[in-house]
């Protein structure tokens, strides 16, 4: 038995460690959003744009062929951002046409983008596919740069416009259409001060990367910690 206590209370000391570890990453998190969210309304200063005077709605819609293979790319919400999903085939699904993406493209959930379903199409996904649900828009070049507004959008301040935008409740709420999402008013610096804001805001995106490391790096430890423990190697 007192071996068994032992190893109980080193398998809570380690737990509390890992849920300490992860209650400062969020923190960490909660501070890079809040220092984007900074420097992006310091650099606009009294200067607004709605969204339409600096995004276009530019969609490359490829017909679907039934021998046809599109790889798709999904988006989460709350800012977390695009990730890549399984191939459908021509032949598995309704729609008559997919939305190609491309570098730097806007890309923006109907159904979800209201609670941060939107996000900025980086180098790797650009060539795959999403559903007519999702709306893509380009920069205009004299007024906005994707690579600025890549971090800004993960931010809850800025999906919270949206929000605002979409009419209805929670799950209730409607789709965000593009006319609703142009419409939207917010701070916006000139495209000189976007550039400074890249570079500053270059060191967040690594600090994000090295916090979702660290998230899949933590998500594995209680588990191999609590393998261990059955195996008497604590």
């Amino acid at each position: 038995m007192g071996e068994q206590r032992r190893v109980v209370a080193r398998v809570e000391e380690l737990a509390a460690q890992i849920n300490e570890a992860r209650t400062l990453r969020r923190q960490a998190a909660e501070e890079a959003e809040a220092f984007v969210t900074s420097v992006h309304i310091n650099l606009a200063g009294k200067r607004t744009k709605k969204l339409g005077e600096i995004l276009k709605l530019d969609e490359d819609a490829v017909p679907i062929e039934a021998t046809g293979s599109y790889p798709q790319v999904g988006v989460k919400s709350f800012g977390v951002g695009l990730f890549a999903k399984g191939a459908v085939e021509g032949t598995g699904t309704t729609y008559r046409a997919f939305n190609r993406l491309y570098e730097g493209v806007l890309l923006l959930s109907q159904v979800k983008g209201w609670e941060g379903a939107v996000s900025v199409c980086p180098p790797e996904l650009a060539g795959w596919f999403v559903s007519p649900e999702y709306r893509t828009f380009r920069c205009i070049s004299t007024e906005s740069r994707a690579r600025y507004l890549a971090p800004l959008v993960g931010t809850e301040w800025f999906w919270s416009k949206l929000a605002g935008a979409t009419r209805g409740v929670g799950a209730r709420r409607e789709r965000t259409r593009p006319e609703q999402f142009l419409n939207i008013e917010l701070p916006m610096p000139e495209v000189d001060q976007q550039r400074r804001g890249e570079a500053l805001f270059a060191e967040v995106d690594a600090l994000k990367s090295l916090q979702a490391q660290t998230e899949t790096e933590l998500d594995a430890l209680l588990p191999t910690i609590l393998d261990r423990a059955f195996k008497g190697q604590l």
